[in-house]
């Protein structure tokens, strides 16, 4: 889409290599003021630059120095969260990727205040109501083997399919029991069908999708090589098929 294409466009611009050293104090306060787009950008990029200065980057008019702060790793928490509520979704999703990437360090109940404050901006970012922007977040957690549970059960049940297929197919942080939950009560009805891609699903949920009698999730179990499917089940799915011409090409 256009909207994932811009965004694309701006994470590449904000993360892109800056130069490899960074203005004295006064040059940097100077360019953070006074500098070009382009110098502010590179500044802001830069992980040597002072946290006052990127706090004050933070509320730069243009799109592309604010989302390089976002991304810079040095940015203070309090920033993030100022960013969090960015206006462009470009901005929010720089961010979240990269809070997103450090939602291991973050969960649960730190008593580090700093920590909190970014878990508790990257929550946020996760209900945000761009779709791009939790998707961002979604990818970068997929696969994660310590993601916060609490994290991954969140976008797991999200009602748009980008944000929850990725985590659904491939988070190693779902257990039978949650897949088994988000099919007896799926938030959406594409929901099912993501269950039922999830590669080396068991019997147990091979038979709960089946007894969905869901066209779209029985033929995405068909469909699935690596699903466990009992012998009883594939034959409850057999008589229906005269119903569903895709349940006949899988099974054939």
């Amino acid at each position: 889409s256009g909207t994932r294409r811009g965004m694309t466009e701006v994470m590449d611009s904000a993360t892109a290599a800056p130069p490899s050293t960074v203005p004295d104090q006064a040059a940097a306060t100077h360019v953070t003021r006074s500098g070009s787009e382009a110098e502010r950008t590179a500044l802001a990029a830069q992980p040597g630059t002072a946290p006052e200065l990127l706090y004050f980057l933070a509320n730069d008019a243009a799109v592309a120095v604010r989302a390089a702060v976002a991304a810079n790793a040095a940015t203070p928490p309090q920033a993030d969260r100022i960013l969090a509520a960015d206006e462009d979704p470009r901005v929010r999703g720089v961010l979240g990727r990269k809070l997103a990437g450090l939602a291991p360090l973050l969960g649960g109940r730190s008593p580090d205040k700093l920590r909190r404050l970014a878990w508790d901006t990257l929550c946020r970012l996760a209900t945000d109501a761009a779709v791009a922007v939790r998707a961002m977040i979604a990818e970068e957690v997929k696969a994660m083997p310590d993601a916060p549970r609490a994290l991954i059960l969140q976008l797991a049940g999200d009602a748009a399919m980008a944000v929850a297929e990725p985590v659904i197919r491939f988070s190693p942080q779902l257990t039978e029991a949650d897949l088994l939950a988000l099919v007896m009560s799926p938030p959406v009805a594409e929901t099912l069908a993501a269950v039922a891609r999830r590669p080396q699903i068991g019997e147990t949920i091979s038979d709960a999708i089946a007894a969905t009698e869901d066209p779209e999730a029985v033929a995405a179990l068909l469909g699935n090589a690596s699903a466990a499917i009992r012998e009883a089940t594939l034959d409850a799915v057999i008589a229906r098929a005269g119903e569903h011409v895709a349940w006949q090409e899988k099974l054939v």
